[in-house]
């Protein structure tokens, strides 16, 4: 009986150190904090984290995502060997910060094979230094413009119709003869230019207008052929070629000739989900929601697929521009297309894409001149007051 009784403790006291040691030995798993950035300045901003909680593993990296418009769209990752125990770490971010934009920062870290992520913080950035892209300066105007224009002549185009000629070069604005006598857009109108004159087809009449240069006069042209609800399809894309204005919508194509004003009806694009288009000489080309390119000769009225996929994607949330998703622009027989965090330029002569810098924000509009791309955005507390970004193609 004695024997028994002792074996029963044995037993007790063996379970009991087992149950204590599993208690000793568990691991609670760390948890992350964002800090409020530090050194905000037109360099750069310093992003801070701070590990928290009890761990005996290893913290393999840490780092922080962030990003603008909610959106978390960049990643910045440093490695780390030695354990961190409430430690505080940080990354001074020198690139991709746009001067004025509220931006989106969440630190995390890496424990084993688990991403431990923390809350979201926020500030306001005072901009960086980039290889491509810098920051030019601001402008004022009233409402929201969406740009115009060609090689020669660059202009702003606001929702209630005023009209400014822009320099690129000095940022200036010049005041022209606004467009509302004649009608009031409400929506975007579909528009084009060329070198004497713009044409602009109203969104609520399809009255097509015409805006000569030397007269800084506004005239009627002639009614539209097809319907131009923006509200329904607002995706119409216009350009001018040899004397003659072309219109590209979803389920429409037409050509206007200035000098017989006479409208001709061309043959439809293949998809009529197009998100950029761009002309270069007799060729115009064309970006679709499925990713494909195509091509359509003018001299014979004919569509061409390119066997190429654009690599970017249609599906980061970025909110849409004032009259296209994509910016669209050329230079060199290339084409460039800068959509959130994508920024791509196609060769075409070589069929190969090339990915370049992006700020990862929604710009409004866009003009390009002598091989740099001025891109703008209002800030978040006034859209009166519109910052300008350029990116310098020709710049290694």
């Amino acid at each position: 009986m004695k024997q028994i009784v002792v074996y029963i403790l044995f037993l007790l006291l063996t379970l009991g150190c087992e149950k204590y040691e599993k208690v000793i030995e568990k691991e609670y798993p760390p948890a992350v904090w964002t800090l409020t950035p530090i050194e905000i300045d037109s360099t750069g901003a310093t992003f801070r984290g701070d590990i928290v909680g009890y761990s005996t593993s290893e913290i393999n990296s840490y780092g922080f995502n962030y990003g603008n418009i909610r959106q978390i769209v960049y990643k910045k990752h440093l490695e780390q060997d030695t354990n961190l125990f409430s430690s505080t770490f940080q990354l001074r971010i020198d690139t991709l910060l746009a001067k004025g934009i509220k931006y989106y920062i969440q630190a995390f870290i890496v424990k084993d094979d688990e991403t431990i992520y923390g809350n979201k913080n926020y500030f306001i950035s005072e901009g960086c230094e980039h290889a491509k892209w810098f920051y030019r300066g601001t402008f004022n105007i009233k409402n929201v413009p969406f740009g115009i224009y060609n090689k020669n002549n660059y202009f702003f185009l606001t929702y209630n119709g005023d009209l400014y000629r822009f320099n690129p070069k000095s940022l200036e604005l010049f005041e022209l003869s606004g467009f509302a006598a004649y009608d009031h857009f409400g929506w975007t109108p579909i528009h084009s230019c060329s070198d004497d004159a713009i044409y602009i087809i109203s969104p609520n009449t399809s009255q097509l207008y015409k805006y000569v240069y030397e007269d800084d006069a506004w005239m009627k042209e002639s009614i539209a052929p097809f319907i131009h609800d923006a509200q329904i399809e607002p995706y119409h894309y216009s350009f001018f070629h040899n004397n003659k204005v072309y219109f590209l919508g979803r389920s429409d194509f037409y050509c206007y000739d200035q000098s017989t004003k006479q409208w001709t009806e061309l043959k439809r694009s293949p998809s009529g989900n197009i998100e950029g288009c761009l002309n270069i000489e007799d060729r115009t080309y064309i970006l679709t929601e499925e990713k494909s390119i195509y091509s359509y000769n003018i001299s014979d009225n004919t569509w061409h697929k390119i066997e190429t996929v654009y690599p970017g994607s249609f599906s980061q949330d970025i909110p849409r521009l004032n009259y296209e998703r994509v910016l669209s622009y050329q230079n060199d027989n290339k084409l460039y297309f800068l959509y959130g965090k994508d920024h791509f330029e196609y060769n075409i002569a070589a069929n190969e894409w090339e990915k370049l810098e992006s700020l990862g924000i929604a710009f409004d509009s866009h003009v390009f001149f002598e091989g740099s791309l001025y891109c703008y955005h209002f800030t978040d507390t006034d859209k009166r007051l519109h910052h300008i970004h350029q990116f310098d193609l020709l710049r290694n």
